[in-house]
């Protein structure tokens, strides 16, 4: 602190021929850190403040030294202070001070309550230093005109709180489960959704091992921060090709039939599809007038093809759902039955039919002889078909003639094979 020492006594000698004036000046001193909890290797600059009252012309100098840790801190450099002229080159020859001061205050504009910045250090954690607090000491002696007095202002001190540095934690997991994973290029390697914690802050590339049958997921890049410390992903392996063959059933939908393992994307039958290897669950695509084939599982193995096949069955129904006959015009009525294999009985309202004698069902024709409806009042009839898969129904309505608003024929677009009477029509009675 020579140096400092020998500013002041030039200024005392300066104030004193500058004349005497009357005391009671003060000042208050603080000390601003740039951050007040440090981890191991950060740095801290410290700033160190005057505030004055009634000080104009009153002081003939300002002697402060701030004293640290030197097993906690180790000293990074000290600068003066631009906001008064006189303010002087900090000391620093002293391990563990600095040294600040003001030459003279007499030609320096003083305003009373403002801070005045005097000088600023800057410290560094040793990487050693212990966790806990630790604490900066200043003191200051002010040189008071005319007799230059010295006065000691009570010491300040600033506490600095020294933790762990914060950290973060990744977590990863894979799909297959038998994926593994590394932070460090591979030297060590994670299983699947397990955490490496306790992680400094900072940026991270994350590694995949090989897999055989898969190709491993490309690294990803994590950046750990105080505001995102914990980063959580799931990735999937891809598995290396094989094929998906998928056989329809009839032939008569074959081209219509589709298959999807997403429901996203569909595939025709017939053809083998490459196909990422692993399992999956194929769904078929509806189709009207049949029932769906349920879902099927499948494993699909590298350079291998998975073969299925899948059924459409087609719905029962009976066409046309409506049909009309006419007695001025009688026509046996054909009736289309679909999704049935065998018909086991018919009647129309509460009557039944006789195989043979009052219809015939071949190759999924059933026809009805115009013998059954022209006996019949005028009317709507329910048509009632009992096959291997259930009752299917018809509405049949009989008229003298067809209505002039009415569409095509007695049985128009039917198929049914029509026979006109041109004589008169034999009726027997129903047993």
């Amino acid at each position: 602190m020579k140096k400092l020492a020998a500013f002041l006594t030039l200024a005392m000698i300066f104030a004193m021929s500058a004349g005497a004036f009357a005391a009671d000046p003060s000042a208050t001193f603080t000390l601003t850190p740039s951050a007040t909890q440090l981890t191991l290797g950060e740095t801290v600059t410290v700033t160190y403040k005057a505030k004055f009252a009634n000080a104009g012309g009153k002081i003939a100098g300002l002697q402060n030294i701030v004293k640290y840790d030197t097993s906690v801190f180790e000293f990074v450099s000290a600068s003066k202070g631009t906001d008064l002229p006189s303010a002087a080159e900090p000391e620093t020859g002293t391990a563990g001070e600095v040294g600040f001061g003001l030459t003279s205050l007499t030609g320096d504009a003083v305003s009373d309550n403002k801070d005045y910045v005097i000088g600023s250090m800057t410290l560094k954690v040793k990487s050693g230093a212990a966790f806990g607090t630790a604490t900066l000491t200043q003191t200051e002696t002010m040189f008071m005109l005319p007799d230059f007095e010295e006065r000691t202002p009570s010491a300040q001190a600033l506490s600095l709180t020294i933790a762990k540095a914060p950290t973060g934690t990744i977590t990863i997991t894979t799909t297959p489960a038998e994926g593994k994973w590394s932070i460090d290029g591979g030297s060590t390697w994670k299983d699947s959704g397990s955490s490496v914690s306790e992680l400094a802050l900072g940026r991270y590339k994350v590694t995949f091992k090989e897999l055989a049958g898969y190709t491993k997921p490309e690294d990803i890049s994590v950046e750990l921060a105080k505001t995102a410390p914990t980063f959580t992903k799931s990735v999937t392996y891809t598995g290396k090709p094989g094929f998906i063959a998928v056989t329809f059933t009839p032939e008569s939908i074959a081209e219509t039939a589709q298959w999807s393992v997403d429901r996203e994307t569909w595939y025709n039958g017939g053809t083998a599809q490459e196909i990422p290897s692993g399992a999956y669950t194929i769904q078929f695509k509806e189709i009207e007038g049949y029932e769906t084939p349920a879902q099927q599982e499948i494993t699909v193995e590298k350079d291998q093809t998975a073969a299925i096949t899948a059924e459409y069955i087609e719905k029962p129904a009976i066409t046309p759902a409506k049909a009309e006959f006419y007695k001025k015009s009688p026509e046996d009525l054909a009736f289309t039955l679909k999704g049935i294999t065998a018909v086991t009985a018919v009647k129309i309202a509460d009557e039944d039919l006789i195989d043979g004698e009052d219809y015939e069902y071949a190759d999924g024709t059933l026809t009805v002889k115009q013998t059954v409806f022209a006996e019949k009042e005028n009317g709507e009839y329910q048509l009632t078909v009992t096959t291997d898969k259930g009752d299917l129904t018809a509405a049949v309505k009989i008229a003298d003639e067809k209505s002039s608003g009415s569409s095509g024929g007695c049985n128009a677009g039917f198929g049914a094979l029509a026979m006109l009477f041109a004589a008169p029509l034999f009726y027997r009675k129903k047993k």
